[in-house]
């Protein structure tokens, strides 16, 4: 796990600015990889690589990067991990090994096999550029699900590529202008989505993609070598019988053998433990593989309503972990806060950002590596929107639509206030209703939808209308529904599944856990993302993934094998924060700095005239706008600090 960096420059080509330059570069991901560095340049062609090294394989010098082929053709930089590097290097026998890093692994893999047949072959989670001296041509590659970043621009003829945005932004060909559209959508989303960033002249890599450069025609094309819709297709066309029976113990089977896969480390190792089903299968069978007890990491609220540490705690002590926890307070997450915008490095609004970051924070002071339990819901159908699509939409889209609008109208008018008052009639349900009145809303939203998309795209969505809170309103937004408009032979809730997989997935939740994890210099790993598990996933019958009421049923099974099924206790929650009340409390006073007229005005990029009045009634309580208020607060912090 590491930072990479680089760029093409043949108009300079003095040693000077490729030392100069590369080394500002490189020392701005210091925090992915403080275990060692290294630059290379050839000023003839025009190419620097920059790399830094967080040492998790092969501790020695033998796994340095940029690393150069036993040929002398190829040069790469890596970021991440190939857990299958071992069967790899079984098939290569003709290669004289340095040494037993996955970096020598994949770049012999790649000088013997080739491109494409090497990323098909490797299982890991990656970001690697790839310069072949030969054939004058450098490929950026990212893994399938996109777990590690890769951000890339050409301009000016200047092609740079890295980790991150602030090494981008340490060269001196880089352009600040920022992509309205790309904002327009941040403020809708709480992310920029792929392929955009928020740089107008900077792209991302998609997921399961390859990007070739030609230095002879200074232009790339782009190429998809996996694609999770052609893996839908092929599941549904050939969907296998599976008792019920025979799909736990293979599930069992195949996450034992991807666990046992992702412990693999020179370094120590633990796991997030949420309190959840995730992480609880996890952590469940890493502790059945080790005979010393797994260190394991959870964090809690002092607000009871959004406090998990309890299930995670009785967890822990039915499997005999190690476990270590971390009780926030607001004052923790004050001195987070005005930090946060130089860990997510462009505007990003998930709030579990910041127990996400802290927990990270935690788990670094023992281990260097964790295993996570992100990515379950997606791959075994565990949000409520995918139950509320099978159980629930079919009933509501019967409703003739004129009765639906008027009732949407009805329940929009009911105040937060009311809408608490109305919840506190039945405490076991309010009890875990963490933002009533926002959910309530967004239900009356739902009743307006005239489709299964619209139903998506209001509930995902923190606001409609994002140009309200622009100062350019002819701004606009990508439509992600495209993405799963072609398989229409899936059920409603599998969709949804593929809308997350292909969007959400990859540039909240995964840049979520990227960026609070390297941040700290710890890499965390993502076994539900094993290609093998999403592959058996889409092949399992719909009764295996939701059932009546129940959401991951199958995952749920499992875990029967491990746990007893008490200690899992109410609805997940995450990593979520009580954020309506903390924007009126702790967080009020910095929020009003940020919203400052002059301030607001002054940048040039959001509406105060409208905010303000939404600000003003989410202090006094008449609305919960703690979402949409936490998106302009995190652009205004970061493009004040821009």
């Amino acid at each position: 796990m590491c930072g990479i960096t680089g760029f093409y420059d043949r108009k300079n080509s003095s040693d000077e600015y490729f030392k100069t330059t590369l080394t500002k570069m490189n020392n701005a991901l210091s925090h992915r990889g403080p275990d060692g560095e290294g630059i290379w340049f050839d000023e003839v062609a025009g190419l620097g690589l920059g790399h830094k090294r967080l040492s998790i394989i092969d501790l020695s010098e033998h796994g340095s990067q940029p690393m150069t082929s036993k040929n002398g053709n190829l040069v790469i930089i890596f970021n991440g991990e190939i857990y299958n590097h071992k069967e790899l290097r079984a098939d290569l026998r003709s290669v004289n090994w340095s040494g037993t890093s996955d970096t020598e692994t994949l770049i012999e893999c790649i000088s013997v096999y080739g491109l494409e047949k090497s990323l098909s072959l490797i299982r890991g989670m990656f970001a690697f550029v790839l310069w072949d001296k030969q054939s004058g041509k450098i490929t950026l590659a990212r893994d399938r699900y996109g777990e590690k970043p890769l951000y890339y621009g050409l301009i000016n003829n200047t092609f740079m590529f890295a980790s991150e945005l602030k090494s981008l932004r340490r060269h001196p060909a880089f352009d600040e202008e920022i992509d309205r559209d790309s904002l327009s959508s941040f403020l809708k989303f709480s992310y920029v989505p792929s392929p955009s960033s928020i740089f107008r002249k900077i792209s991302k890599l998609e997921q399961g993609s390859y990007l070739v450069f030609d230095t002879n025609k200074v232009d790339y094309e782009i190429y998809k070598y996996w694609d999770l819709k052609s893996l839908v297709r092929e599941s549904i066309s050939e969907k296998p019988f599976f008792s019920e029976d025979q799909a736990v113990k293979s599930l069992d089977s195949l996450l034992n053998e991807v666990v046992k896969e992702q412990m693999i480390s020179d370094v120590p190792l633990g796991a997030f433990l949420s309190g959840g089903i995730d992480s609880a299968a996890i952590v469940s069978i890493m502790q059945s593989q080790s005979s010393n007890k797994i260190k394991t990491f959870t964090i809690g609220f002092e607000d009871k309503n959004f406090d998990e540490s309890y299930s995670a705690n009785l967890i822990s002590q039915y499997l005999g972990t190690d476990h270590n926890q971390l009780i926030v307070s607001a004052d923790d997450l004050l001195a987070v806060v005005p930090n946060i915008h130089r860990i997510y490095d462009e505007p990003f609004a998930d709030s579990s950002q910041i127990p996400t970051y802290l927990i990270s924070k935690l788990a670094s002071n023992d281990v260097k590596v964790t295993l996570s339990g992100d990515a379950g819901d997606e791959i075994f159908s565990g949000y409520n929107r995918y139950r509320f699509a099978k159980n629930v939409w079919p009933y509501i889209k019967a409703i003739p639509y004129p009765v639906r609008s008027q009732l949407s109208k009805v329940m929009s008018k009911i105040s937060a206030k009311q809408a608490e008052r109305l919840f506190s009639f039945f405490p076991s349900y309010a009890k875990n209703f963490s933002y009533g009145s926002q959910k309530l809303y967004k239900f009356a939203d739902i009743l307006e939808s005239n489709s299964l998309d619209s139903y998506y795209d209001k509930l995902t969505s923190q606001t409609l209308h994002p140009s309200n809170f622009l100062k350019d309103k002819t701004t606009n937004f990508p439509r992600r529904l495209k993405l799963a408009q072609d398989l229409d032979t899936c059920e409603d809730f599998e969709r949804l599944m593929i809308y997350d997989a292909l969007e959400y997935l990859p540039d909240d939740i995964l840049v979520k856990l990227d960026r609070a994890s390297m941040n700290v210099s710890l890499e965390s790993r993502v076994p539900f993302l094993d290609p093998r598990i999403s592959e058996f996933a889409w092949k399992l019958p719909h009764n295996l993934k939701i059932r009546g009421s129940t959401t991951k049923y199958i995952l749920r099974e499992v875990l029967k094998k491990y746990l007893p099924e008490n200690s899992i206790q109410g609805p997940k929650m995450g990593f979520s924060i009580p954020l309506d009340s903390w924007l009126r409390g702790p967080l009020r006073s910095w929020s009003e700095d940020l919203l400052d007229r002059e301030s607001i005005i002054d940048k040039g990029y959001l509406d105060y005239d409208n905010i303000i009045p939404i600000w003003k009634k989410h202090k006094k309580g008449e609305i919960n706008a703690g979402p949409i208020l936490w998106n302009i607060l995190m652009f205004q912090l970061w493009v004040e600090n821009l």
